[in-house]
């Protein structure tokens, strides 16, 4: 059964996640998913960069940093694109 508002390829990502990411790629925005699992992803337009969470949660939120913070692998994106060395390291889950 073929279902249009799917995002081929990133079905394993919550609904509003695809349906943002299909908008963002029609209006010409690159995009990285940080995190699947949380649906963490940066939307990147020229040198503005956006990080949103399950397709709702953005700059425009006030507890946008604190998602962020949480996050140990989106973190660690966050401050190496901002210049700040940090360890490699791998994401497991169980």
């Amino acid at each position: 059964m073929k279902v249009g508002y799917q995002f081929a390829g990133h079905k394993d990502v919550e609904l509003s996640t695809q349906l943002l990411l299909k908008a963002v790629i029609k209006r010409g925005i690159r995009f990285d998913i940080l995190d699947r699992e949380e649906n963490f992803i940066r939307l990147q337009k020229g040198d503005q960069i956006e990080y949103v969470k399950q397709a709702t949660k953005t700059s425009l939120d006030s507890y946008s940093t604190v998602l962020i913070m949480e996050n140990k692998i989106v973190t660690k994106e966050v401050l190496r694109d901002n210049g700040i060395r940090v360890p490699n390291g791998e994401a497991y889950t169980i």
